[in-house]
């Protein structure tokens, strides 16, 4: 039990910082997808831009929190379980069966959670083989991605709304 929970801990700051990437990247492919600029009717470059940022704010608000916690302790529990399926060690079994596990635990929504799933995985597996043992303080600046990406989009959206209705702002 001790070993676990040492190893647990080991991977923690790796899974958080994937977590925070692939949420990031995974808002922004969301957005883009849904806010698709040939359903438009006739909007403004403008009302596209702003539909997309308004998405994607919406989606970090509520999905970070799932990704954060559901993701970060189902990929522990994934690379956990493989690690004890593949007894003789093959590293390409482990592989296989760590990204099953992630595919099964990304089915909760179906094709919304999946590529989620899937950003994930390709992310912890690359910080993974780089095989470094990431401090606390490396995840907590990693964490200013999400938070300031969410900074970026509101400042748009500030910036976007006064430049298209500066004439309402102004107190003559």
């Amino acid at each position: 039990m001790r070993k676990l929970k040492v190893h647990v801990v080991q991977v923690l700051p790796r899974k958080i910082i994937a977590a925070a990437i692939s949420g990031s990247i995974y808002a922004i492919l969301f957005a883009l997808v849904k806010s698709n600029i040939y359903e438009s009717n006739g909007h403004s470059p403008w009302q596209y831009v702003e539909m997309i940022v308004v998405t994607t704010i919406v989606y970090m608000l509520f999905s970070f929190p799932v990704i954060f916690l559901y993701g970060s302790l189902s990929s522990i529990i994934s690379d956990l379980l493989s690690s004890v399926l593949s007894k003789n060690g093959s590293v390409k079994l482990e592989f296989l069966l760590s990204l099953l596990f992630h595919l099964i635990f990304g089915l909760l929504l179906l094709w919304t959670s999946l590529p989620t799933a899937i950003i994930y995985f390709i992310i912890d597996r690359y910080l993974r083989k780089r095989k470094i043992l990431y401090k606390w303080n490396e995840t907590y600046k990693i964490l200013l991605i999400p938070i300031g990406l969410f900074l970026l989009y509101v400042m748009i959206l500030v910036v976007g709304d006064f430049t298209v209705n500066w004439k309402d702002y102004m107190v003559f």
